[in-house]
């Protein structure tokens, strides 16, 4: 999404693929927690569940929109610079699932997992549609 001939892009484009990158994110998080569900993956549903699912997915998708919006401001690549960084967050965003998989007592390998992989399909769409990719395949 970065301006093209220099056009600058106005604030107002940011929020709406941020609004865009949220409704995509929270769908696809949403139905993989209930195929996981369904299937029996998690073990239990004491930390899987629906509610923490979409808060922390919307404020995933909130801040990633967030320093999107910086990066085009700051950097002279950010596009490129987002994809470094959102590759380095969504690293460090499995530390604590992998923390609950070793050290807590009361949460399963697979519930970790599970967890863990909710964090890859709002990575993926913010990459996708933060950036401009699906856009410019559509244009």
């Amino acid at each position: 999404m970065t301006a093209r001939a220099g056009a600058p892009v106005e604030p107002s484009a940011y929020v709406e693929r941020g609004l865009i990158t949220l409704g995509l994110a929270l769908f696809m998080n949403l139905a993989l927690g209930w195929v996981l569900l369904w299937l029996g993956i998690p073990g239990s549903t004491g930390l899987f569940q629906y509610g923490p699912i979409a808060l922390w997915t919307t404020a995933g998708v909130t801040g990633a929109t967030a320093v999107y919006y910086l990066l085009t401001r700051w950097s002279d690549a950010p596009d490129r610079s987002f994809r470094i960084l959102a590759g380095a967050v969504l690293v460090l965003s499995f530390l604590p699932n992998l923390g609950q998989a070793l050290f807590a007592d009361d949460v399963t390998n697979t519930e970790a997992a599970s967890l863990a992989l909710l964090h890859l399909p709002p990575a993926v769409i913010c990459l996708v549609v933060l950036t401009g990719w699906l856009f410019d395949a559509v244009e």
